[in-house]
């Protein structure tokens, strides 16, 4: 069973263009001759006036773990940013200890292994 996107306007390195589009699971198939493809068990939706655009980033985030989480965590700012549409974020590095030489930065990019919304 496939989900079909119809009508869509996905965003390309052309610009914007108008164009059906296939998925299977998590896999994106087909950006043209969807119709070609169609089966009955088919969830079929209609994205006329729908965008599809790439995941965004944020380069200026503070997930404040370790030192500071009663300001943001890192499973609640990194929720928040994939709600919001985020697929990449840079934390700032005003943590304690600050993350400053090696052990630090392993410090946090353990925490955020553990703790952050990914896949």
């Amino acid at each position: 069973m496939k989900t079909i996107l119809r009508n869509t306007t996905v965003f390309t390195r052309k610009g914007f263009e108008k164009m059906d589009i296939a998925t299977f699971g998590d896999r994106l198939l087909v950006l043209f001759g969807v119709s070609d493809i169609v089966q009955s068990d088919d969830i079929i939706f209609d994205f006329d006036n729908k965008y599809i655009l790439p995941g965004f980033v944020d380069v200026h985030v503070h997930f404040r773990e370790p030192g500071f989480s009663y300001k943001e965590m890192i499973d609640t700012g990194s929720m928040t940013a994939a709600h919001a549409g985020l697929t990449t974020v840079f934390t700032m590095l005003n943590l304690n200890p600050p993350t400053c030489n090696y052990a630090s930065l392993k410090q946090q990019l353990d925490l955020i292994e553990k703790l952050s919304l990914h896949s």
